[in-house]
This record gives C-alpha cells, sequence and structure tokens, in this order.
C-alpha cells in the first residue's frame, strides 16, 4: 500500500513534466552528477530532465555549475540502500522536489535548493553539512519553494551545530554570543548566547551574551572552552520560504553540548535559527 502511494505521488508531481526527458541514476554506490556514464541514457541532467536517483550517493562538487532540472525524486520504493544528493553547489528545480524511501538531501552550500514544490516524505532528511565556523556571517541553509513545502512527520530538517564553532584551550567561543572562557577547577566554560544569554559556566559570570535576537539570521554562539575541555558549537540556520507550508516533520537547530572533561566542563553552544516564511502555515511539527 505504501508502496502504491509512493507511486501515485510521483505521477501527481510529474504531470506538468510529462513531456520531459526521464534520465535515471545507473552510476552505482557512489559517483559523480557530472559524469554522462553514470545516467540513463547517458547524458548529463539538464533544465528540460526529470531526473530519477532510485539510490546510490550522487556527489555534486562545490566546482561543479549550479544544478538545474524540471523535477528532481530521490529515493524508489523498495530499492535499497537509499539514495543521497551531496550538494556543494546550488540547486534549482522547475517542478517538484520529492525525496521519498528514506533519501537524505546533504547541502554543504548556502547557495539556495530551490523548487516549486518541495516534499520530504516520511523517513528521509535534510542536512546542513557546512562545518561550524570562527566568524560571521556565514552560510545558512536556504530551501524555497514557490509552491508547497511539505515536511511529513518523520521526516528531518536539520542544521544541529551548525553554527559558530566552540572555544578550544581555555578561550571563549567565537561568534558575537560566544560563551566566556572558563578556568581550571573553579569555573566552567560559558554558554553560547543567540536570541538570548547563554547561562554561566560554574561560579564565574561568562554567559555569551545576547544577539540577533529581533530576526536570528545567523547561528548560535559557540561556548567558552576551559583549559582541557571544549565548548559546543552553536545550531546552524535555515530559513524556508513557501507559499504554503505543512511541516509535520523535526526541524533540529540545537548547539553541541560541550565537553566534560573531569572536574572540567566546555560550555554548550546556543541553538541557532529557525524561519519559516509563508503566506500559509499549518502542521504539528
Amino acid at each position: 500500500m505504501r508502496r502504491a502511494a509512493f507511486a501515485a505521488l510521483l505521477l501527481a508531481l510529474a504531470a506538468p513534466w510529462a513531456h520531459a526527458a526521464a534520465i535515471t541514476w545507473t552510476g552505482g554506490a557512489v559517483g559523480d552528477w557530472n559524469i554522462a556514464g553514470n545516467w540513463s541514457p547517458a547524458t548529463v541532467p539538464g533544465a528540460f530532465d526529470a531526473v530519477t536517483i532510485p539510490s546510490g550517493t550522487v556527489v555534486a562538487y562545490s566546482t561543479d555549475p549550479a544544478l538545474g532540472v524540471a523535477s528532481l525524486t530521490l529515493g524508489s520504493a523498495g530499492v535499497v540502500p537509499s539514495a543521497i544528493l551531496q550538494l556543494s553547489t546550488g540547486l534549482a528545480v522547475n517542478g517538484a522536489l520529492l525525496l521519498g524511501n528514506g533519501a537524505a538531501l546533504q547541502v554543504s552550500t548556502g547557495a539556495p535548493v530551490s523548487a516549486v514544490d518541495i516534499v520530504l516524505l516520511n523517513g528521509t532528511s535534510v542536512a546542513f553539512m557546512a562545518e561550524p565556523y570562527a566568524a560571521g556571517p556565514a552560510p545558512f541553509l536556504r530551501l524555497y519553494a514557490s509552491g508547497s513545502f511539505n515536511l511529513a512527520g518523520g521526516s528531518t530538517i536539520t542544521v544541529h551545530g551548525r553554527g559558530y564553532l566552540g572555544g578550544t584551550g581555555a578561550a571563549a567561543g567565537p561568534g558575537p554570543g560566544g560563551g566566556g572562557a572558563g578556568t581550571l577547577l573553579s569555573s566552567g566554560g560559558g554558554g553560547g548566547g543567540h536570541g538570548a544569554a547563554g547561562g554561566n559556566g560554574g561560579s564565574g559570570v561568562n554567559a555569551g551574551s545576547a544577539f540577533d535576537a529581533a530576526l536570528p539570521l545567523d547561528g548560535g554562539g559557540g561556548g567558552g572552552a576551559t583549559p582541557s575541555a571544549g565548548g559546543g558549537a552553536g545550531g546552524g540556520a535555515v530559513y524556508i520560504t513557501a507559499s504554503t507550508a505543512t511541516l509535520d516533520g523535526l526541524i533540529d537547530a540545537d548547539g553541541d553540548g560541550g565537553v566534560s572533561q573531569g572536574f572540567e566542563g566546555g560550555g554548550g553552544g546556543a541553538g541557532g535559527a529557525i524561519i519559516v516564511d509563508a503566506g500559509v502555515l499549518r502542521g504539528t511539527g
């Protein structure tokens, strides 16, 4: 029944692009998007192509031009392992971007992922993979749907720990809201701040300050460190735009916890930012 429902959704979403050329990934377990031999028929997908990646890990490098296709489906019912698209360049889909059957989109760039409709079915995920940063402003995950954005129950978007770096070596955490440094035994590292101040570390008065409170377009401040215990990275930021957004799944922008080392403890990173700009917003997520 689930397989039939998935197939029906594929047909419904693909209807506006019924005349697009169908191109399917056949490049095996891991391969490069921009190699024609990895596709059937043997051509690199373009703006008028309906692209399906049933399985395998497909990589689009930062040196590649932005990807543009008519539609993109990650995952196929009953096919294992699940499809993964590792994206280090922009992606523009002129129709639907559909993730099904446990598929994952891993984004390592601040360039937008855009489509008419973006659909994440149960068990799928979008993860921001850019490394935590020492100085901002920094890239954040951008998901733009001119039509609908649907995050189904059981699906996940995460920017966990992708904000400012945690401090190291008895240093304050980076970022405007970085937690203050701790000392040996007497004071732990301060927690990172963002929309509100972070927590003090131990007996110290070294909490990260509040910043970016009105419209938080930045990641959370990193936690402060002690001589032996590093601070946690702050959470990253995600910006979603859509005409209609249905959020029944999880969006995770938490910061990382600090390291505990003997009697010392690094401060935790501040939470990041989740911004949803939609004409209609609904759901239980």
